[in-house]
Parts: structure tokens; sequence; C-alpha cells
């Protein structure tokens, strides 16, 4: 957290200077105490901007995702450190691109008729590159490309087939996950894509770290963990 976690004025600092004097270990504990409500309150403030500004299908995966690490009260006080983030798990890089506006390493995103129609849906299972086996243009025989994906199409439609396929290699379709929309029409599920995608910047972490020390009392922050620590 930013120093300014422990900017007060100047008779609030007299008065910590007296206590931490006075009593050294209790005045340790209530700093740390004090960074460690901080870095919850970050975390609080951070899952509100993700909420506002993403699309979240999952908001249990959102809140298991946003952590605190506390900073010991055993620890000295010029070491200690309470972290806030978002951890990163497999196929999630944790909003990091978001933070920084960074290239995504994902080259593949999903589409509305994937999702039922909405942003908010989830991706079906039968609709994500899970499965072994999924029919692609390269099991049929063909000149090109081109006539691979035609004649693997055609197939589909007269077998009546309902899950997903890939397309690729085909000037008319764009490479990507496909189901068949009807008797005339395929639609992507997903959208594959030769570069990396670049989503739109969204400083959560540091903007939900600004919102929380522009709607916090330090000095109340301060009171509350003095009383808990002193038991008063």
């Amino acid at each position: 957290m930013p120093t300014g976690m422990f900017e007060l004025d100047l008779g609030d600092l007299l008065k910590l200077r007296k206590f931490m004097k006075r009593s050294p270990k209790q005045f340790n504990r209530v700093a740390i105490g004090v960074l460690n409500m901080a870095a919850f309150g970050t975390r609080k403030q951070a899952l509100r901007v993700l909420r506002s500004g993403l699309v979240i299908r999952n908001d249990k995966f959102l809140t298991g995702s946003v952590r605190v690490e506390r900073a010991k009260t055993t620890e000295k006080l010029n070491r200690a450190e309470a972290v806030v983030g978002s951890i990163k798990r497999n196929r999630f890089s944790g909003w990091i691109e978001q933070q920084t506006g960074q290239t995504s390493k994902k080259t593949r995103t999903s589409t509305l008729f994937g999702r039922g129609g909405g942003e908010s849906g989830a991706l079906p299972v039968g609709s994500r590159l899970k499965r072994k086996s999924i029919i692609s243009p390269d099991k049929y025989s063909g000149r090109t490309p081109e006539n691979r994906v035609i004649k693997m199409i055609n197939d589909l439609k007269r077998r009546g087939y309902s899950r997903s396929f890939i397309v690729k290699g085909s000037r008319k379709f764009k490479s990507g996950l496909y189901k068949i929309k009807s008797r005339r029409k395929i639609a992507a599920v997903q959208k594959f894509s030769s570069r990396p995608i670049k989503p739109k910047r969204l400083e959560w972490l540091t903007t939900g770290r600004r919102n929380y020390l522009k709607s916090t009392s330090l000095r109340e922050l301060w009171a509350r963990n003095i009383k808990h620590v002193l038991k008063l």
C-alpha cells in the first residue's frame, strides 16, 4: 500500500508517536492492522470496478480470483506487506491484460451465438475446444482447403449434425468453431485469430486502491485498530 495510508494531521501524528514510544509492540500490531484493513478495502473496491467495467459471467469465480495476502502482526513494521491482486489459473491470466494494457495470449473469442445470444451467457462445453475429437476439414478429401470445407459442411447438414466443428482454410468463412444454425446457415461459436487479442484496458486494481483511499477516513481506520488492539 502507498505511504499515504499513514499520512495524518500533525495532532494525530504526535499522538501516534507517543503511543509508539510508550507501547512499540502494540503500535506495531495497530499499524499492521491498518495495512490489512486497507488491503481488504482495496479488494472490495477492485471487485466493484471489475463488475462495472467487465461482463462477469461467474461472480463466484470473480470473488475467488481476487485475494488478499495479509501482513503478519509478528513482522517488523518496516518489512510488513499486505498484497492485493488476482491469482493466475489454468487458461486465466488474472485480468493482467486489463490492468496493464498488454496484449493477451488468447487467440480465440466467443460469439453471441455461442453464448446463447447474450453477453452474460456462459459458453457451453459443447462450444469449446475440450473434446478429444472435433470434426474438421482435414477429415475430408478435396483438391483445395475450400473444397474440403464445403464438402464437410454439406455432409454435416445432411447428417443433421448438432455438435460443433472446426472451419479453416475457407475464403467465405473465417476460421473458428462453428455449429449448424439452420439448413442454409452455419454460425461461429468461437472465432480464431492469427494474432493475440488486445482487450480494452481497465485499471481495475489501481482504480480500486484509489477509490478506497478517497472513500476512507484514515483517522477512523487508525482509531478502530487502536481500540481493537487495546480492547477499549
